[in-house]
């Protein structure tokens, strides 16, 4: 017996002392990681102490020469161990040291996986308090199988930074996705017969399906960044495509990241195809604006409805008010004619004639002259010619911040009103719209090119105003106020007109 065992160990000597042959496999080597847990306590000195998981890790992710093991962790006499994984002999590169809960039952830490410890980076604030920060060597030798002895702390999710980890921003990403569909109600649909709506395969009708994208945008500082991850060439989500039948069955579903270890502040801007002028374009209607994992409301079916009309009032998520086909600007001229010498739709005048121009076809407004009212009695009204920002007043939101506040609602019930008033005059309109817009005014302003001293009919107007006309929303067929704005919501004075639907 003990002749045959010399013999062994002597074929074993001359064995290793031959040449490799090239076409040899490659011996590898077990290294098991031994862990030792550094308490949080000892951290006192940084003021950083906090309360360690109670959870206890199964999972191990190492990463070695740039490539990730995951090793099943063990515990004998009270230590951590990881199930041995196997190196080619010589010195290798660790980067990445964390214990974790397998949580999900798939292979790697996921969304739904717990991170307990972690060992610091080489130049992070907590790398102090271990003896050997990653990245560090280990050397693996030939025909022995090592132990490798790591220092861990516990990991807390809000201080993933002082350990250096800022890989875990990205690994704990989570992927959010909120889903849209909207319906275009007009009844000037066979003016989209030149649109991508002709191509729906419901065929124009007064309530089609809305062709729109969104643009989603994360906050960063003080400005936004755009989500470029959607199928639109200006990085939007949009269903004005073939494949989307353009619109019609399907929403559009807008998938975003979402860091949990951190506020993230979201905008989603709302983009409708309609008819501006003579062409089609999408033109913004809407900002929905949240946070993290904050939802917008979506009813029963998870689906934000948006309704860009009124064929359906009561039914969407978000309804918009009737769109009306206005340019984005106006040059206007301020006639002296008080009251104005044009009539309006009741055959009386307005407070003065405006003059707009440079207004290309197809518009619901044209270059001409126009009976205005003012809604701010504070300041002056030139004859000077300046472009103006035209907008309609369904849409307060688009106005500058002072022309937001005005009281649109209730000129518009006015002037589709004005049939319970006999016996009014244009001046009893333009006293009432005043003491709308501030009620302190008294209707008895003197001065010069000022319209009479409010009536009792004036009175009637401002009183049932404000007593029904809170809310109110024009529907086809009413009229609607224009409103002409200065320097982007600068002006003096804002003025309208007055346009049926």
């Amino acid at each position: 017996m003990k002749k045959l065992l010399f013999i062994l160990m002597v074929l074993g000597t001359l064995a290793s002392c031959q040449k490799k042959s090239p076409n040899a496999p490659v011996t590898l080597q077990e290294v098991t990681f031994g862990v030792k847990t550094i308490d949080s306590g000892s951290l006192k000195a940084s003021n950083d102490t906090w309360n360690c998981s109670n959870t206890i890790p199964d999972m191990a992710w190492i990463k070695i020469d740039g490539d990730n093991y995951y090793s099943q962790l063990t515990t004998i006499d009270g230590k951590l161990y990881t199930q041995s994984v196997k190196l080619e002999p010589g010195t290798h590169q660790v980067s990445l040291f964390v214990l974790y809960k397998e949580n999900d039952g798939v292979k790697g830490v996921g969304e739904n996986d717990e991170i307990i410890f972690g060992t610091p980076e080489t130049g992070s604030e907590y790398a102090v308090y271990v003896n050997q920060p990653v990245a560090f060597p280990i050397a693996v030798n030939a025909f022995a199988k090592a132990e490798v002895s790591v220092e861990v702390l516990c990991f807390n999710t809000a201080q993933y930074k002082q350990f250096g980890f800022d890989w875990f921003s990205i690994q704990n990403i989570v992927i959010r996705e909120q889903c849209f569909f909207g319906d275009f109600c007009t009844k000037h649909f066979a003016e989209y017969a030149n649109s991508h709506y002709a191509l729906q395969s419901t065929g124009l009708a007064l309530d089609m399906p809305a062709i729109f994208k969104i643009k989603a945008y994360v906050q960063n500082g003080n400005g936004w960044d755009l989500l470029p991850n959607g199928n639109g060439a200006d990085g939007s989500f949009t269903n004005d495509t073939q494949d989307a039948n353009y619109g019609v069955g399907a929403p559009v579903c807008v998938k975003y990241p979402d860091d949990p270890n951190q506020t993230d502040n979201f905008k989603f801007d709302l983009y409708i195809l309609v008819k501006q002028g003579e062409t089609f374009n999408f033109v913004f209607f809407h900002t929905w604006t949240f946070s993290d994992d904050e939802m917008i409301p979506a009813g029963n079916d998870g689906v934000v409805d948006f309704e860009l009309g009124n064929c359906n009032v009561g039914s969407a998520d978000l309804q918009l008010p009737l769109y009306m086909n206005l340019p984005d600007e106006a040059t206007v001229k301020m006639n002296n004619n008080v009251p104005s010498v044009t009539l309006t739709q009741e055959g009386l005048p307005g407070y003065f004639d405006i003059i707009l121009s440079d207004i290309g076809p197809g518009y619901d407004i044209a270059n001409g002259m126009y009976p205005a009212n003012c809604f701010k009695i504070r300041g002056g009204v030139s004859n000077s010619i300046h472009p103006y920002k035209v907008i309609s007043s369904l849409y307060p939101n688009l106005m500058g911040p002072d022309a937001q506040g005005l009281p649109w609602d209730k000129a518009n019930w006015l002037i589709n009103h004005l049939d319970n008033y006999p016996g009014h005059s244009w001046s009893d309109i333009q006293q009432a719209l005043w003491m709308l817009e501030d009620p302190t005014y008294t209707g008895d302003d003197p001065g010069e090119h000022k319209p009479a001293p409010i009536t009792a009919i004036g009175l009637k107007m401002v009183a049932d105003a404000n007593l029904l006309g809170a809310g109110f929303v024009p529907a086809p067929g009413d009229l609607v106020a224009i409103s002409f704005e200065r320097d982007k919501g600068k002006t003096v004075k804002y003025m309208f007109i007055r346009i049926g639907l």
